[in-house]
């Protein structure tokens, strides 16, 4: 078992709930679609927290910690290795047609690379089983990984389809501290496309709501996340979410 310590962004995208750094063992686990091989993966050291991107609201650690099989192909978010004997099948059949290990694409680390590789990331996952607040979340976790290579409007179309789906399960029922997230990403998401009456009518929901959190959980959840409304109004159309009074930091 091997020791190291990966030093994560501290970005202006990023919003600390945890540690700035964390210390992963690599260990071995058994490759889902192909029986008998393992597959070397990172895992976190004892609990190091979250590290959550400002504004897209996704956990750093899962975003620098895919796990991957170089042998079979197999990719997906930490500790997301578990499947039905139906997802096996398919996911099986898909990345022997689409997956080349000569290729080598789990060593590379160009810009193209990790774009490739969460592309397979997103086509494994289309064909498993998740609910729509992982689907929603890995949505947004592909526009931050985009954002962060520069491709723009790729991010913000990924952008685009988190915030549709989020206006929709705002109209319905959810937990309170979910809708917390989801009015605040909303809020900065309407301002990336320019909607700025929009973003103001979900940021004063978001105070709205944060006033009336029950619970010393959610009220503390709550008034950690209103330090952080004044960010949203800084967002500029188009380009990256991230201001440009955080881009030097």
């Amino acid at each position: 078992m091997h020791h190291h310590k990966t030093l994560l962004l501290t970005t202006g995208l990023l919003l600390i709930t945890g540690t700035h750094a964390a210390t992963f063992n690599t260990i071995k686990v058994d490759d889902p679609v192909k029986p008998g091989s393992k597959c070397e993966v990172r895992k976190p050291v004892g609990s190091p927290g979250a590290l959550i991107t400002r504004f897209d609201q996704v956990d750093m650690l899962l975003i620098v910690s895919l796990w991957t099989c170089k042998d079979s192909g197999f990719i997906a978010l930490m500790n997301d290795f578990k499947l039905s004997e139906t997802e096996k099948t398919a996911i099986a059949a898909f990345l022997s047609k689409r997956y080349d290990k000569k290729e080598g694409l789990y060593e590379r680390h160009s810009r193209e690379a990790v774009r490739r590789r969460w592309q397979l990331l997103e086509s494994v996952y289309k064909l498993r089983r998740k609910d729509r607040l992982f689907n929603n979340r890995l949505l947004r976790m592909h526009a931050f990984i985009l954002d962060m290579l520069h491709y723009y409007p790729v991010a913000n179309r990924y952008r685009k389809k988190a915030l549709n789906d989020i206006k929709d399960m705002l109209a319905g029922k959810l937990a309170e501290t979910t809708r917390l997230r989801y009015l605040y990403v909303a809020a900065a998401y309407e301002r990336q496309f320019g909607n700025t009456a929009s973003s103001d009518a979900y940021i004063e929901k978001l105070r709205k709501l944060a006033k009336t959190m029950s619970g010393k959980k959610n009220s503390a959840y709550a008034d950690y996340m209103m330090k952080f409304i004044k960010d949203i109004k800084l967002i500029k159309p188009g380009g990256s979410l991230l201001p440009a009074q955080y881009r030097s930091q």
